[in-house]
Order: structure tokens, then sequence, then C-alpha cells
């Protein structure tokens, strides 16, 4: 992306351009859909856009102003990094699936690699964990002193709380 509002898209050989993204503010985020028939752009004060990558058409657009999105690993779900909370919706509909709300503000987000939870980073050293489909909280760490992240999830069934396991998340994920 560029400060002039356009991100162009060049072919895996760097050398040819398959299409020119025309966004309306400077592109400040860019993320591709696991099977690269779609492309996530945020810009400076404006929403998240979907775009087609093989012809560049704009398909939709999710949020008011998110600072990060991203795509769920089946490329169902888009999920935006906005003040107040993260926010996950549907791709082909663009309706708001779920609102995962917090105090603080969000700083990262991302999805398990099974797309079935969502961590969020907030500040104050504040670690969640959410379910994307419903916004239901599953874990929550916070501590003043601490210096990293290691995040492990257990979710209570009807026969009680099941071991912890790490989870393992997509890209560059928490």
């Amino acid at each position: 992306g560029t400060a002039d509002g356009t991100a162009v898209i060049h072919s895996g050989d760097g050398e040819a351009t398959q299409t020119t993204l025309m966004v309306e503010s400077p592109v400040t985020g860019v993320s591709f859909s696991s099977d690269g028939g779609r492309i996530l752009t945020t810009e400076d004060g404006g929403p998240a856009r979907l775009w087609d990558a093989a012809t560049g058409a704009e398909l939709g657009s999710f949020g008011d102003a998110p600072s990060a999105a991203s795509f769920s690993p089946d490329g169902a779900l888009v999920l935006t990094v906005e003040p107040g909370g993260a926010r996950v919706w549907q791709v082909e509909d663009g309706e708001l699936v779920a609102s995962l709300d917090q105090p603080d503000a969000v700083l990262e987000a991302s999805f398990g690699a099974g797309g079935d939870l969502v961590a969020t980073v907030g500040t104050g050293s504040v670690a969640r964990v959410f379910d994307p489909r419903t916004g239901e909280l599953y874990f929550v760490r916070s501590s003043p002193a601490f210096e990293g992240w290691r995040i492990l999830v257990s979710r209570c069934t009807e026969q009680g709380w099941a071991a912890a396991q790490p989870p393992v998340f997509a890209g560059d994920g928490v």
C-alpha cells in the first residue's frame, strides 16, 4: 500500500503488475485470503475494504476505521481491530457476527488456526480469548508485571473444565 491511496498487486515473479486497488486514503495494511482470491486493505480513517485479487473490484467494506483486518483461516469471516474492541464480520454479506468488546484498547487480534478462537491483546497487559461466532469470552490473562505472552486456553463443558491447551494461531498471531 502507498500514501497516495493505491495498493499494487504484483505477480509471483515480481515483474508484471496484476492489478491496482484504488483506495480512498493512505493504505495502512493489507491481508490476503488463504486461497489468494481476495484482499483486505485498511486505510487511514476509513473502513477495511474487501477486493477481488484478480480484477481489483471492490466487493465490500467492514468497520468504521479499523487499524487492522484479517481473514479467518477458511476465508468466511473478517476480523477487524477497532477502538473499544475487535469485530467479526461475515465476508459474504458484510453482516456483523460478533463484537469482542473489552474495556481497554485492542492493539492486536488474531484468529486461531482452526478459526474457532480469536485472541486479542490490549493495553494494560491484558490478553483475552473469545468465540468469534458468539463473542463469548473464554479466557482473560492480566498482569502489570507480565512481559511476554503465553496463552493457555481451557473450555468449560457440561463435564467440567477441559485440560488447558496452548492454542495455535495463524499468521503472525499472538
